[in-house]
This record gives C-alpha cells, structure tokens and sequence, in this order.
C-alpha cells in the first residue's frame, strides 16, 4: 500500500508526494525540514513516484522526448518522468529505472566511491532534485508571482540579504561564514525563493558543506560530523587527505548546521540587500550600485544556466507543438526577470553589485561583507 502523501509548502506553491519507488523516501527527506504548507498557498504541484505517463498516440518524438497534446514524456537512464501540464497546475510522474543500483549490495557499495556518501537511492535521489524537482517547481512558481534565484539567503530578523552569483564565486562560502557569527539565521543556499513582494522563503535545497568550509570553525564541524557512523567519518577523512580537500563534501540541510536553539525555523524574510557577488581579476574589493532592473536581468541569466533542463524541456515542447499553454524558454526567463524585478523594487531592497578578488578567501569576504555591506 503506497503511504499517505506528504505536502510542504514553498512559498505560494503547495508540493504533494505520493507514490512509491526506490528513491521515494530518499526524495522525501529532500525536504524534510519544509513546513506543511500554509492556507495561502494559491498553487500546487504533485509529485508521484513509482510511475511514468505515456502521452495519447500521435505524440511527437525528438530526442528523449515525446511530446503530446497531454503529457510531455522524458526518456531517461534512471529517471524516466511525465509531466502534464493545463497551465495552471502541473502534475509530475517519475519512476527509477532497471538497473544494477537497486541491488541493496552494489548499490550501498556505491557509498565509498560517492563524495557525499551517498547510496544508490540518496544518489538517484539528488538527481530527481537536480534535474526534475527544481525544474518543475519553476515551471509551477512563475505563474504565481515567485521564482527561483540562484543566491544564498540569511536574515536576522531586521534584515535579508540575498547573494546572487554565478556557481563557484563563493556564495555559499559567504553564507557559511555570516552564519557561523550567530549574528544570522539561514533561509537558503544555491536557489533562493523571491515573491513579487519581496519575500524571501525558506527553501528545501541542502548546503554542499567540504573540508574547506569547516576548518576554522569548529562548532560547525561537530554539527556536521558529530551523529553519522564511524564509517561515514572515515570515508570523509580519508577522502580528504589522499584525493584532496574537493573530493570530499556532505550535503546537508542548513537547519541541521544552525539548529542553535534561538527558536522556530525562520521561513521567510522581506529582502532589505541584493547582493550580485562577482568574482574578478582585481587584487581589491570593488562595490557599485545596481538597480532592481539590473539585478533582475543578470539573475534571469544565470537562472536559465542553473535549471537546465529546463530550457530543453520547452524548447522540445514548442518545436512539437507549439503547445500554448506551456511558455517558451524566452517567456520563461522573460517573467522570472519580472518576479525578480518586482520584488527588490516593492520590498526597496537596496541593490549592489560586489567584485570579489580572484584570491581572496572565506574569512576575507566575512570581513568586507560585515565591514562595508552589511552595515
């Protein structure tokens, strides 16, 4: 008997679970610290595991895809997945595949070669969050007013900052270091959601923590390591000293790092400082301003990069149709610019666009954040 389905809520958007499958409790503790979702939520997406949806015959094949009037159909390795979508609720099936990894042995055997110690399950599991659940998400969101940002999050009650950047620039570096102070509390790492009013919510995407991120904090490696199995804590020290610092990382969900007591999780916070973090060839700390309109067109960008598939997705969908009730990878990013936009603009969120040294570290970045930005 599949179990009840669970439903969280994501800002406007309600999420609902159900089904059966391999990864299905793996995908569930994705969002295992995400609050049921709230009577306002004016939206919903539903997930089902343990299945795919064929479209009605006639569908159009390109690639991996089959696309029908119905149900846009994705041929994947280890995920096959459905989507039907009517422009107003979108519902989404997904299924492991055959293979090696759901044999108990070869798929926990999986665990030393993983970075994260991940199984065949939690393994699979990241790349339903990845390359399916986020994706969805976005295509549900955008005609609610809220889309995802590719920043880190924190508040403190009085403030929210959101730091946005490309991948690698240090976001999450930063995130781990204001936290580390107990001057902030977290909301997200690497997507962030944004309404058109300017709230920023609590999202279920882990924090990829490595060695790097824990070495001058000793507190926060406790959190990290302290619980897991002896063998996790030597999987993770001898990755480190015979592949590298980089070989190695845990992900983990912020709340799990900073649960410090002070209260109920905070879900949301109105955003007072955008933050577009900017890696350069500088041997100093540059700091300019930048408008909502600015900010809002530079994270669309890097949001179409981030969500791939996506992209594919539609643009599959209105090479075979086109079918007008789904949007068009330009509309996409044309209305998540607008929630963007809209949102820095009405909560007047102060705009700010920071050239960060090739070689400047963590510590270094706290500084000037705490010194010059966030004062």
């Amino acid at each position: 008997m599949d179990p009840e389905p669970r439903r969280v809520g994501l800002g406007r958007l309600e999420i609902e679970f159900s089904g059966r499958d391999l990864i299905s409790e793996a995908a569930l503790a994705e969002l295992a610290r995400q609050a049921p979702g709230p009577a306002g939520c004016t939206g919903r997406i539903r997930f089902r595991f343990g299945t795919s949806v064929r479209p009605a015959p006639g569908a159009v094949e390109m690639d991996r895809f089959r696309v029908g009037p119905d149900v846009v159909a994705v041929r994947d390795r280890y995920l096959p997945h459905s989507l039907r979508w009517d422009g107003s609720s979108l519902d989404v099936a997904v299924r492991s595949a055959p293979g090696w990894w759901r044999n108990p042995l070869l798929g926990g055997a999986l665990r030393v070669l993983d970075q994260s110690y991940d199984d065949a399950a939690a393994r699979l599991a990241k790349r339903f969050a990845y390359t399916v659940f986020d994706q969805a998400v976005q295509l549900a969101q955008i005609p609610l007013g809220q889309t995802w940002v590719h920043s880190s999050a924190v508040t403190n009650g009085e403030r929210t900052a959101l730091f946005m950047a490309w991948g690698g620039v240090g976001k999450t570096a930063a995130l781990l270091e204001l936290l580390g102070t107990g001057a902030w509390r977290f909301l997200s790492d690497d997507l962030s959601l944004l309404d058109e009013s300017g709230v920023a919510h609590r999202t279920p995407q882990r924090v990829q923590v490595f060695p790097a991120n824990v070495e001058a904090q000793p507190a926060l490696r406790g959190a990290l390591l302290d619980g897991r199995s002896r063998a996790d804590r030597l999987h993770w020290e001898l990755r480190r000293h015979l592949l590298g610092a980089r070989s190695v990382r845990r992900r983990v969900h912020g709340g799990d790092l900073f649960a410090d007591g002070r209260g109920p999780a905070v879900v949301s916070g109105r955003v007072t400082d955008a933050v577009q973090l900017r890696r350069t060839d500088s041997a100093r700390f540059t700091l300019e301003r930048s408008t909502p309109r600015g900010l809002a067109t530079i994270a669309a960008a890097i949001l179409q990069v981030e969500l791939e598939p996506l992209g594919l997705w539609l643009a599959a969908v209105q090479a075979a149709g086109p079918l007008p009730r789904w949007p068009t990878p330009e509309a996409m990013a044309r209305d998540s610019a607008s929630v963007v936009e809209a949102g820095l603009s009405t909560s007047g969120a102060r705009c700010l666009v920071l050239g960060v040294p090739r070689r400047c570290g963590p510590q270094e970045l706290l500084r000037f954040l705490e010194d010059e930005v966030l004062v």
